[in-house]
Order: structure tokens, then C-alpha cells, then sequence
């Protein structure tokens, strides 16, 4: 007991429990545990847990070593580089830069890997972790999902052994959005859950909201609106952020669409408007998606074309999405030209997003259940989706 007090960190702690506690069918004991006084969590909650749980302190320590199966995928030569930079860092690229760096991932994904790899050998040691953090983002932009989930682990691994706490919450958050990706919304939420935990524990607020707006998307697609509701309220109570109240907002609108609440839905979309101004273009691109889902016919297919329009360059899994939203549209209007005419953007998409489970289902729902769609089109789309399937399995046994 003794080695257990001394070797186990918080994070490890949350894993071994979250993973008992799913397999038990107990999912949020722990984590409301933390949450409700993080100030106070200590080796002792986790033996109190056990305790309840009813399961040996060294069952969960083991649990939580396991790690996501992604030993087979060969690393980016970016990795081996960061580690060696370790012992032979840069003078440091400065705040500014790094933060330039954080914002050009959603805009121009292929320039920002490419910039990442420039700006490495001059990073400073702690400056490496946040450095891979952004390429493993700009990776899950491009759907090159593995790759990105293999980066960001090795990143929280060198944060952690550098004992960068903030950097380590900083990188859970941006693996909870690849694992929304490539492995679905559970898995989402056991590392938005951590790395909100960690920025709760840091006490920093904009990383809180950060985290609140995580697990609400996550909420989102786990079909709990309600909680996704409550999660967007409390990042709202923290941040500061134009991008981030936008979205938050956002995330409230599409929640409030699913409870059939349209005023709610429409008031929380004027409120996203109001901080709209300087927003990225794929934010706009949301709120778009949002007013389509509040309108009907012609209308409805307008504010769709532009949310493709902004959402195509950085987003194409949403873009996507929107785009299968508006070919619903023109077949509920009979306007099947219109339909036809959007299926070579749906191919295009699909290529570039094929590794994301949502759409891989979108696109097979639209294949299996609209009979309307001529059998070329149809076939058209087969192939994307092959060619996606194929794009995912070289991935596995490629990198840069």
C-alpha cells in the first residue's frame, strides 16, 4: 500500500476508476466526486472509491495502465524529434508564437504541420509538449485521426514527465476530440472528464471552460441534451473567449433544437451572434447549421449552402454533415436535380473525413434509406467511402 500511495498521480487515479466504474455500469461516482471538491482530492478519495466499488486498489492501478491499442501505428517522425529536443532544447518561441501557431490549425491545417515541424529545434523544453499538442490538432483536422490520437499520447507522456500539469490538461482535452472522432463520444468523455479535472485543479478558469465545453459537445452526441445544456452553462460562467462563448452558445442552440425548445433555440443563437463578429470562419459556418435547423424549405437550403461554404476548408466532417442535411432538404422537396448535384461534395468530404465514425454512419444511413438517389449515385458514393476505408487502413502502417 505503501508503493501505491507513493507512485499513483491524479490522472492515473480518475482512469483506473473511470474504467471500473463503466464496466460496473457506475460511470460518474468518482468524477462528481472530484468535481464537487477538487481542492480536496487526494490518494484517499481514490481508496474510498475502491472501497465502494467494492474492488482492490492495485485492480484499478492496473486498469489504468492500459492505454488506447495504438502500439501497431508507427509515430510521426515529429515525436522521435520533440524527444530528442529534450536534452538539446531551443531558446524558446514565445507566447505569441505558440499561440499564432494554436490558431492557424483550424484555418490551414497542411501549412501549420508543416510550420510545427519548422518551429521545433528552436522550442524550449516546455514549449515541446504544447508544440505536439498542435499537430496532433492540425492531424485531426486533415481525419488523419490515428496519427493524431499516437502524437497527442506521446505528448501527455513527455508532459508528464516533465511535470507540466497545464500542458498534460491541455492535451486530454485535444485527444477527447480525436477519440470523438475515431472512437465515439464515450470515449470522448473519459479524457474531457481528466483534463477538466486537471484545469479545475489548476484553478484556471478559461482551461475550465475549455473542459465544460468539451464534455457539453460530448454530451451532445452522447444524446443527453440536458446535461449538455448544463455543461455549456458552466463554460459560459468562466470564459472570456469570444470563439469559445460562441460556440458554447452554439452547442446550447443545437441542444435546445433536440428538446424540440425552438425560442430557447433561437435566443441562445441571437446570444452567439452577438460575440460573432470576429470569429473564425467554421464558427460562422455553425451558426449557419443552426439557423437551418431552425427554418424550412428554401430557407432551410440557404443557410445550409453557407455552412458548407464555411465549414468545407477546416471542418469537412461537419461540412459534411451539413451538406447530407441539405441533399435531405432537396429530396423532402422533390427537388432531386439539386440532390444529385451535391453528391460529388458529399464524395469529396467523405475522402477527407472518412475516418470519423459519425459520418461513416451518416453516409451509410443516406446510402441504405434514400431509395430516391439514382443507383450511380449511389455507387458514387460506395466508392468514396472505399477509398476512405482504404485512406484508413494505409494510415495504420504510415506516417510523415
Amino acid at each position: 500500500m505503501r508503493q501505491l500511495h507513493q507512485t499513483l498521480k491524479p490522472i492515473l487515479i480518475t482512469a483506473g476508476v473511470r474504467s471500473i466504474e463503466e464496466q460496473i455500469g457506475r460511470p460518474q461516482l468518482f468524477f462528481q466526486r472530484a468535481r464537487e471538491r477538487p481542492d480536496a482530492l487526494r490518494v484517499s478519495d481514490y481508496l474510498a472509491t475502491c472501497a465502494v466499488l467494492d474492488r482492490e486498489p492495485g485492480e484499478l492501478l492496473t486498469t489504468a495502465l492500459r492505454e488506447d491499442p495504438l502500439a501497431e501505428i508507427r509515430p510521426p517522425r515529429i515525436v522521435a524529434h520533440a524527444r530528442k529536443h529534450i536534452s538539446s532544447p531551443g531558446s524558446g518561441l514565445g507566447t505569441d508564437q505558440l499561440a499564432a501557431l494554436d490558431h492557424s490549425f483550424n484555418t490551414d491545417p497542411k501549412k501549420t504541420l508543416k510550420a510545427v515541424k519548422l518551429a521545433l529545434p528552436d522550442a524550449s523544453r516546455n514549449e515541446l509538449p504544447r508544440l505536439l499538442g498542435i499537430y496532433g490538432s492540425a492531424l485531426r483536422i486533415e481525419a488523419d485521426l490515428s496519427h493524431a490520437a499516437v502524437v497527442l499520447h506521446h505528448a501527455i507522456a513527455i508532459a508528464r514527465d516533465l511535470e507540466l500539469p497545464e500542458a498534460v490538461a491541455d492535451l486530454l482535452i485535444r485527444l477527447a476530440y480525436v477519440a470523438l472522432e475515431r472512437q465515439g463520444p464515450s470515449h470522448a468523455l473519459r479524457h474531457a472528464q481528466e483534463g477538466t479535472l486537471a484545469y479545475t485543479r489548476l484553478g484556471d478558469q478559461e482551461g475550465q471552460a475549455k473542459g465544460f465545453l468539451a464534455l457539453g459537445m460530448f454530451r451532445y452526441y452522447s444524446h443527453d441534451y440536458h446535461q449538455a445544456i448544463d455543461e455549456a452553462q458552466a463554460a459560459l460562467e468562466r470564459s472570456q473567449v469570444s470563439d469559445r462563448i460562441v460556440s458554447t452558445h452554439q452547442l446550447r442552440a443545437f441542444s435546445w433544437i433536440e428538446l424540440d425548445e425552438p425560442d430557447k433555440a433561437r435566443d441562445a443563437l441571437t446570444q452567439a451572434q452577438q460575440h460573432a463578429a470576429t470569429v473564425a470562419p467554421w464558427i460562422r459556418g455553425k451558426l449557419s447549421w443552426g439557423q437551418a435547423r431552425l427554418a424550412f424549405g428554401d430557407t432551410r437550403c440557404n443557410h445550409l449552402k453557407a455552412a458548407q461554404t464555411d465549414l468545407a476548408t477546416s471542418r469537412p466532417g461537419d461540412a459534411l454533415m451539413a451538406t447530407l442535411e441539405l441533399i435531405e432538404e432537396f429530396l423532402a422537396l422533390d427537388q432531386l436535380g439539386e440532390a444529385g448535384r451535391e453528391i460529388p461534395a458529399v464524395c469529396n468530404l467523405v475522402e477527407r473525413a472518412g475516418e470519423c465514425r459519425q459520418v461513416q454512419e451518416r453516409v451509410s444511413r443516406l446510402i441504405q434509406h434514400h431509395s430516391r438517389l439514382t443507383p450511380e449515385l449511389i455507387a458514387d458514393l460506395r466508392r468514396a467511402m472505399d477509398r476512405a476505408r482504404d485512406r484508413r487502413l494505409s494510415s495504420v502502417v504510415q506516417s510523415d
